[in-house]
């Protein structure tokens, strides 16, 4: 059986950088994206079908010689199309290194080699964070594209205001001023039976996951209504974010049994980096955002959809084959230079009525 060789020139093909580039990237388990899994499409522009079904109904019933009855009502649907948008970001790759690639020094050909695919993963871990963040951006209804070639910017409006009236209410409560959480005596319990019940009108799935991050669950936890029911209801408890803290919790509302896990709260302390080191949360202090299960009959809330790119071969552009992450090296003859680039395309999607996001304090 023949040895494989590695030749380091052969990272100059697309589909080798683009391969050991995937193999090295550790798949993301996020928040975010355990909420909007990647979703591959073939089309760069997609066809959204949106369809909201009640499941509180019942089955129908017929006599054996009667024709099977159509079910009727509970579902309505609507169809988007939305385009995708470039995630697509470059590194000007060194005179030295390409010479070193070619070299007849096999180390020193690797080592260029070696080098180039760092660049290459460190250009993938922002395109995943750049990923993430957009859909906490969709999951707030803020998100905004922007396009620094021609200055203009792209606002995605999922409507979780509700301006077409279509909801019930709005799914962007803002009770900041009015009953902020970071005041001990807030109606926390009463705030987030409102949300609970506000989702369930609107998708027919009760709010069940709720999420902040752990500046706001502090508040939660030093809430005097809250404390006083653990104490009296249930003997004092030590309040953790999954477990009985966070069952009973939700039992305030549910009357049910501990144990049954009908509800959860989640920390997320998630964030992304800027070059000065400073650090953004996806869920800032003072927000929660509130859901239904993520999966509901038999489909996500929310996607992230994951198109193919546009490559450049040789003198032409074109449209990858196949959906998701690419590399490519490439000649920029105006800069004579080449270029390493990592790109993908994508888009989140979010069924609106399961979400609910407020700010708090």
């Amino acid at each position: 059986m023949a040895n494989y060789v590695f030749d380091p020139t052969s990272l100059e093909e697309n589909h080798v950088l683009t391969s050991f580039i995937k193999r090295q990237l550790p798949v993301s388990n996020s928040l975010a994206m355990q909420i909007a899994p990647l979703h591959a499409t073939i089309d760069r522009k997609v066809k959204v079908n949106v369809q909201e079904v009640s499941p509180a109904s019942k089955g129908q019933f017929k006599s054996i010689t009667s024709n099977t009855p159509i079910t009727s009502g509970g579902a309505t649907l609507s169809t988007h199309y939305m385009e995708l948008v470039d995630l697509s970001e470059k590194e000007v790759l060194g005179v030295d290194d390409l010479i070193k690639l070619y070299s007849a020094d096999r180390r020193a050909a690797l080592h260029s080699a070696y080098g180039i695919l760092d660049v290459g993963k460190r250009l993938a871990n922002r395109n995943q964070t750049l990923t993430e963040w957009m859909a906490w951006e969709a999951f707030k209804d803020e998100l905004v594209v922007s396009y620094p070639e021609d200055d203009t910017e792209l606002s995605v409006d999922f409507d979780l205001d509700n301006t077409d009236a279509l909801m019930s209410a709005s799914h962007k409560p803002d009770i900041s001023s009015s009953d902020p959480w970071d005041v001990a005596s807030a109606d926390i319990i009463g705030q987030v039976r409102t949300w609970i019940d506000l989702l369930g009108t609107d998708s027919g799935m009760d709010g069940k996951i709720l999420m902040m991050n752990k500046t706001t669950w502090r508040y939660v936890q030093a809430n005097t209504a809250l404390k006083a029911f653990l104490t009296e209801a249930n003997f004092p408890i030590k309040w953790v974010s999954t477990g009985v803290g966070a069952a009973l919790f939700w039992d305030l509302d549910l009357n049910t049994p501990a144990a049954s896990g009908t509800g959860r709260i989640i920390i997320d302390d998630s964030f992304w980096q800027d070059t000065d080191k400073s650090r953004t949360r996806f869920i800032p202090d003072g927000y929660i955002l509130m859901t239904t299960e993520w999966q509901v009959n038999g489909g996500p809330i929310a996607m992230m959809f994951d198109g193919p790119v546009v490559q450049v071969q040789g003198n032409d552009l074109v449209v990858a084959n196949n959906p998701g992450l690419s590399a490519d090296i490439y000649i920029n003859a105006e800069q004579m230079a080449k270029n390493i680039r990592v790109s993908t395309a994508r888009l989140p999607w979010i069924q609106r009525e399961h979400f609910l996001y407020a700010q708090v304090y």
